[in-house]
């Protein structure tokens, strides 16, 4: 049986793949269990019928659970484990074919609407997965990339393992990047990668550091992660952007110190 650490960090990791805290703990008890009644799982979960039963079907839908029969019985029996293998595989294909899509439609819409830089355009973004449209977004900048951002807390949120991909892509396109970090595990972690991910890191004084700000391009993404509400608002805009980056970017990096290993 697992114990409730083990179950705590799969259903995080089964988050991230769009699973309901719910539907992964129904999961990982079907998995336990074996065929199991949907009174069964209940039970054992410690929950409504009707609540279990919604998250079965949803379950069920994904492809990770199945029905099968003994006798009059509807039982419910997980899949392998190396169904998320397919999951993913379908998601990686997917978002492929949506990427390769949005970017004709950019390039379509930019010729036929060339944006004013001076007007500024406002898009707003919640949840981890506004986090990860914003920083696939970055990943068209032409020039340098800047960040001040509780990278600990920021890293915890969208997944160690999507950040450190997104170093890595990032760094294939040769985007350079300054980022200002408090002084956490992660700005370490980054620093002692620097070269390969083509950054500097720099740190101020541990605060709490509740919201970050990107900067590529003419855009400024202002982030906050407080009170359990996760936003992002992203303002493009020449003047703002060029003020930002010129001069407060500026000012604050002279004030912050490297990274000591």
């Amino acid at each position: 049986m697992l114990k409730k650490s083990d179950i705590h960090k799969v259903t995080a990791q089964l988050r991230h793949i769009d699973f309901t805290e719910r539907e992964a703990k129904t999961y990982l008890q079907a998995l336990q269990t074996g065929p199991s009644t949907v009174q069964e799982l209940s039970r054992r979960l410690g929950e409504n019928r009707v609540t279990i039963h919604s998250a079965v079907q949803q379950l069920i839908k994904r492809g990770v659970l199945f029905e099968t029969r003994r006798g009059r019985k509807r039982l419910i029996v997980a899949e392998e484990p190396r169904v998320f293998e397919d999951i993913i595989t379908q998601k990686e294909k997917s978002l492929a074919l949506q990427r390769k899509s949005m970017q004709q439609l950019s390039n379509f819409l930019n010729k036929v609407s060339p944006p004013d830089s001076h007007t500024p355009g406002v898009e707003f973004y919640e949840d981890v997965d506004g986090f990860k449209r914003m920083l696939e977004r970055t990943l068209d900048a032409r020039g340098e990339f800047l960040a001040i951002i509780n990278a600990g807390l920021f890293s915890d949120l969208v997944g160690h393992n999507y950040l450190l991909d997104y170093f890595t892509r990032r760094s294939n396109k040769k985007i350079y990047s300054r980022l200002i970090f408090p002084d956490v595990d992660w700005a370490r972690t980054i620093t002692k990668r620097a070269k390969e991910f083509k950054v500097q890191v720099r740190i101020l004084p541990d605060h709490m550091w509740p919201s970050g700000i990107f900067s590529w391009n003419n855009c400024l993404s202002l982030k906050s992660f407080t009170h359990n509400r996760i936003t992002c608002t992203i303002l493009e805009n020449q003047d703002i952007a060029t003020f930002f980056r010129e001069v407060i970017f500026e000012i604050i990096w002279e004030q912050a110190k490297p990274v000591r290993l």
